[in-house]
C-alpha cells in the first residue's frame, strides 16, 4: 500500500510481481508527466486506486505519444484497474486517452473528472461503473471497451453512479455488450 500526497512532476511506475495486488492511495496528489503517463501500472495482478476522504487529486501526461507507444494515457494500467475512494480525481489525457486499462477497469466510487483528445475511459477486456460521479469530455470514444478475441470480453456495464458524457466520436463503444443496469447516464456525442 503506497498513499501519495504533494506535487510530482514526472511519473509514478508500478512493476510488482505477477500475483502482487498494488494499493496506491491518492491523498491530494498532483502528478504531472512531459514525457509519458503520470501512472504506468507495468506488472502486478491487480491494482486498486483509491481516492482519500476529502482528497482533490490530478493527473496529466505529455502532450503526445509515439505511434507504437504501449502506454498511451495520463492512467495506463497493464493490470486490472479498480477506482474507489470517496475524493475527487481529474485526468488530462493531453496525448491520448484519460484512463487505460489492458485488462478489467472498474470505478466503484468517487468523484472522477476525466478529459482526453481520444478516448476517455477504456477497459480493453471490460469496463465497468458501480457507482460514484464520472464525467468524461472526449474528442474520441466516451467509454470504450474494444477486447475483440473473446465473446465474453469487450463489454462495458454501468451498474450505478452517475455518468456524464461529452464525446467527440462513440459516448460509448463496446466490442460485445452495453448492459446498463443502474444509475444514471447522460451522453452527448458529435457523431
Amino acid at each position: 500500500v503506497y498513499r501519495l500526497s504533494g506535487s510530482l512532476t514526472g511519473q509514478v511506475v508500478v512493476d510488482a510481481g505477477a500475483d502482487d495486488l498494488v494499493v496506491l492511495v491518492l491523498d491530494n496528489a498532483t502528478i504531472a508527466s512531459s514525457t509519458g503517463p503520470a501512472i504506468t501500472v507495468l506488472n502486478a495482478d491487480d491494482v486498486a486506486l483509491n481516492l482519500a476522504e476529502g482528497s482533490t487529486n490530478s493527473l496529466s501526461d505529455t502532450a503526445s505519444y509515439a505511434e507504437d507507444a504501449d502506454a498511451n494515457a495520463a492512467l495506463y494500467s497493464d493490470a486490472d484497474l479498480t477506482i474507489s475512494g470517496t475524493g475527487a480525481l481529474r485526468v488530462d489525457g493531453n496525448g491520448n486517452d484519460g484512463i487505460t486499462s489492458t485488462d478489467d477497469l472498474v470505478v466503484l466510487s468517487g468523484t472522477i473528472e476525466v478529459t482526453a483528445v481520444d478516448d476517455g475511459l477504456r477497459g480493453k477486456d471490460s469496463l465497468s461503473i458501480e457507482g460514484g460521479a464520472v464525467t468524461v469530455q472526449a474528442g474520441g470514444d466516451g467509454l470504450k471497451a474494444d477486447q475483440d478475441s473473446e465473446d465474453t470480453r469487450g463489454y462495458v456495464h454501468l451498474a450505478g453512479g452517475n455518468v456524464t458524457i461529452e464525446a467527440g466520436d462513440d459516448g460509448i463503444d463496446a466490442e460485445t455488450d452495453v448492459v446498463v443496469s443502474g444509475g444514471t447516464t447522460s451522453v452527448t456525442t458529435d457523431a
